[in-house]
This record gives structure tokens, C-alpha cells and sequence, in this order.
């Protein structure tokens, strides 16, 4: 028996999903990478101004949401290529990058043991794609118009961030008084994580150390270095850290004086010479180096 009017009533037939754009595939890829580079940054933020550089420059800004960007883009290349021989649907997918995105955020907290991480990350992964199962077209369109205020967010910071860098540089350049006639040029390199037991220089049998050895034919090579560091349990350290090396060949002192014994510690408020050589000011000569 058919009944009048059935047609009004009942809702319409579902079809098959229709297939995952490229495009679209992509545009979640890295709109799902700039917000995880941003959900990051919300947990190491502040660690960027209180860190000195030490652990973080503050680069980490724009270059965390980029790398991830990049990083998601390269899994969104992979499943289109998945896509080739397995159709991957776009609810699948977000899954995946909302999966990929939270693993990489909880692991950031120390307390949290990794397993636990990556199942957090499986069920958020998990609750995700179940979400998006009935909206994709909201989504679809949430991504669209959100993505590219995303991206010029993440250039905005990138170019305020280099630009007043070198802004910077520039007017301290300028500011610089010219060096006074016949003053040395005196160059200070300082490499990290090198063992004079590694050098060719100091007689390692493979020459490691060629253009060292070509230098100090023109020059004065040390053989012996003192550190002279102890630390808070009153014990002989071997290595100090590159911080409290460095602090002492720039300021001369101990480090009861200036004030850092190992990675991570400030120098003391009155200690001024670890900013600029001695009399480099006066005679107008340049510090610069990458530490």
C-alpha cells in the first residue's frame, strides 16, 4: 500500500561521500599544522622570555607553526598518495592530523609518560573524526576561510620578529663610533662540543683540524687550559657547560663573580662586561657571534 504523502516525510537518501579534493586534503594539512605550531607555542610560550635564548630564541615564534605546516603538508602528500590505490575520506583525515597535532603537543609535558601521550593523541585523533563524520562541509568551509589569516599571521610574526632584528643591528651598527686608527682586529672563535683529543691539531692521527694547523703555523697554540670550576656539591667538574666557559673568557672572572655555573643561569645584575668586551664601546670596535 503507498501511502500519500510519504515522500514529504521521509528524509532524503544518503549517497556515497563524494571523493577527497587534493586541494582540499591540503589546505587541512597545513591549516591543521599552523594550529598545532600555535597550540605549542601555547605551552613553551612564556618559556621564550625567560629563557634567554638559552633553550628557545624567540624565532620559535613563527618558525614552530611553519615547521609544523610543512610537516603536516608532508602527510597530506602521502595520503593523497595512499589515495591513489585506498580512498581516504576527508573526516578520516582530520582525524589523523588532530591525532598527529595533540601527540605532538602532549609530549611536550614532561610529567605525562609518552604512552600516555600517543593514547591521548589516538582518542582525540579518534573523537575527531567521529565529530566531523556529519559536518564536513562545515568544516570544509571553516579551514577555507581561516587558513590564509592563519598563514599571514605566521608571516606577520616571522617579519616583525627578523625585520626588527635587523632593524636593530642596523641602528647599533650606525651608533658605533669609529675604531681608532692602527686598533687590532682581534677575531674570538669559540666551538662548542670539541675535545682537543678529536684534534689533528693536538695530534689526533686523522687530520680533523687541516686549516687549524695551517693557522697556527702563523700563530700561538695552547696546550693546556684551566677551569677552575666547582659545583653546588663542592665537586671538581671536568665540563662546566658552554655558558660558564664562555662567561668567564669574556668577563675574566670566577664564576662566584659573575654568577653562572651551568646552562641556563643569568649573570648577576652588576656584572656588565659579559655584554661587550672590554673597551670595545670606547674604541668602537664589534661583538657579534652566534652563542
Amino acid at each position: 500500500m503507498r501511502i500519500r504523502g510519504l515522500e514529504r516525510t521521509m528524509p532524503p537518501s544518503t549517497s556515497a561521500p563524494a571523493p577527497t579534493r587534493p586541494g582540499s586534503l591540503l589546505a587541512l594539512a597545513v591549516w591543521a599544522g599552523i594550529v598545532t605550531g600555535f597550540g605549542e607555542l601555547a605551552k613553551v610560550g612564556l618559556d621564550l622570555f625567560h629563557s634567554d635564548f638559552t633553550f628557545r630564541s624567540r624565532d620559535a615564534l613563527w618558525m614552530i607553526p611553519a615547521f609544523d605546516s610543512g610537516l603536516f603538508a608532508l602527510v597530506g602528500l602521502v595520503l593523497l598518495a595512499i589515495g591513489r590505490w585506498v580512498r581516504v575520506p576527508w573526516p578520516v583525515a582530520a582525524g589523523l592530523f588532530a591525532s598527529l597535532g595533540a601527540a605532538l603537543i602532549l609530549l611536550l609535558i614532561e610529567r605525562l609518560h609518552p604512552a600516555a601521550a600517543l593514547v591521548l593523541a589516538a582518542g582525540v585523533g579518534t573523537q575527531t573524526a567521529r565529530l566531523v563524520q556529519s559536518r564536513v562541509a562545515v568544516a570544509t568551509r571553516l579551514v577555507r576561510r581561516t587558513l590564509p589569516w592563519l598563514a599571514g599571521l605566521v608571516c606577520l610574526i616571522g617579519g616583525l620578529t627578523v625585520g626588527w632584528r635587523a632593524a636593530n643591528e642596523r641602528f647599533l651598527a650606525r651608533a658605533r663610533p669609529a675604531a681608532a686608527p692602527g686598533s687590532p682586529n682581534v677575531l674570538l672563535l669559540l666551538l662548542d662540543t670539541v675535545r682537543a683529543a678529536d684534534l689533528s691539531l693536538y695530534g689526533y692521527p686523522r687530520r680533523t683540524t687541516p686549516e687549524l694547523e695551517r693557522f697556527a703555523e702563523r700563530g700561538t697554540v695552547f696546550d693546556r687550559a684551566r677551569c677552575g670550576l666547582a659545583n653546588r656539591l663542592r665537586r671538581a667538574v671536568a665540563d662546566p657547560g658552554s655558558r660558564a666557559s664562555r662567561a668567564r673568557i669574556c668577563h675574566g672572572g670566577v664564576c662566584r663573580e659573575h654568577g653562572i655555573h651551568r646552562l641556563g643561569e643569568r649573570a648577576q645584575p652588576r656584572v656588565r662586561a659579559l655584554r661587550r668586551l672590554p673597551g670595545d664601546a670606547r674604541d668602537g670596535h664589534e661583538r657579534d657571534g652566534i652563542w
